[in-house]
């Protein structure tokens, strides 16, 4: 039952944030959820035992909102507070952060192709993986190789 009646949002932060809450990752959702279910004035423990996450978790995302003291004035700037506050990068980072990379892994593997047959596709992409390490490029596994021709195949 809601409680408090402190708005911790103004009117253009609970709008992006119930449109991160509809189209982000699960664990940014997550989080937007939590500051919107405080904007309604729910208690801290209904929000934990509705979300499944601790009483200080609420809190601690509510002390990251409100530590934050810009005020959003429009669209982009609740954009830019939001995603600070709540992260938009869930996760281990990327191997390979540039499309150059990318793009010179996806050479190596044209090459190795024509000039090197293997007789499968987890022999081709072990020897792409160890042309890449001794090119300096990036130390990645055969199966991430492999996920990565298959992504840019995709394209």
């Amino acid at each position: 039952m809601p409680r408090h009646k402190d708005k911790i949002l103004n009117s253009i932060e609970e709008q992006v944030l119930t449109h991160i809450a509809a189209t982000e990752a699960p664990e940014v959702v997550k989080r937007a959820t939590v500051l919107l279910a405080i904007n309604s004035g729910h208690t801290e423990r209904g929000i934990a035992e509705k979300l499944g996450v601790s009483k200080n978790t609420v809190g601690e995302w509510k002390k990251r909102w409100l530590s934050h003291e810009a005020i959003s004035q429009t669209w982009d700037e609740a954009l830019a507070k939001t995603y600070v506050v709540l992260g938009d990068k869930i996760g281990r980072p990327k191997k390979v952060k540039d499309n150059k990379e990318i793009t010179k892994i996806i050479e190596i593997s044209e090459w190795n192709k024509t000039h090197s047959p293997c007789r499968s596709k987890h022999q081709h992409n072990k020897a792409v993986a160890e042309t890449v390490k001794s090119k300096g490029l990036a130390q990645l596994s055969p199966r991430t190789v492999g996920r990565l021709l298959e992504n840019t195949q995709s394209l």
